[in-house]
């Protein structure tokens, strides 16, 4: 059927298609967090991460920092919470 290989590569896409009462084809697609967003979401959980930040709101000194974005680094180095989703979708974004 004509279309059939473009319908299976938007579904790699994760493209959601209906069908409205009309007959027409509407296609959804849902987006996720870029890897960035998703780092810093979890550094926020992170008990480690918990203890720095307790440190630099009370004025004591920590090697971390917060970066503009809200990031947690270290010096230019992303912090990377003990999160092991976290790290396989990185180790499979990287490859």
């Amino acid at each position: 059927m004509k279309g059939d290989r473009e319908l299976l590569e938007l579904g790699k896409l994760k493209v959601h298609l209906s069908m409205n009462s009309g007959g027409c084809l509407l296609a959804k697609l849902v987006l996720q967090f870029d890897m960035r967003e998703r780092i810093r979401k979890a550094q926020f959980v992170d008990p480690e991460v918990m203890k720095e930040m307790d440190k630099l709101e009370s004025g004591q000194e920590s090697l971390f920092q917060v970066s503009e974005d809200g990031m947690v680094v270290l010096g230019k180095r992303i912090y990377l919470p003990d999160n092991e989703v976290l790290k396989g979708d990185i180790l499979r974004e990287a490859y």
